[in-house]
């Protein structure tokens, strides 16, 4: 039981890791265009 927490575990930081480098590009993009939305909707 405590093996197949640690797999489920690693296998999440895993995909973390590979889901972080395309992110970085997208996040100044979407942030300018998603400020000047959350500002007026809220």
């Amino acid at each position: 039981m405590v093996e197949a927490s640690c797999s489920i575990a690693g296998g999440e930081m895993e995909a973390g890791v590979e889901f972080l480098p395309p992110l970085p590009p997208l996040p100044p993009l979407l942030i300018r265009a998603v400020l000047p939305f959350p500002l007026p909707l809220r």
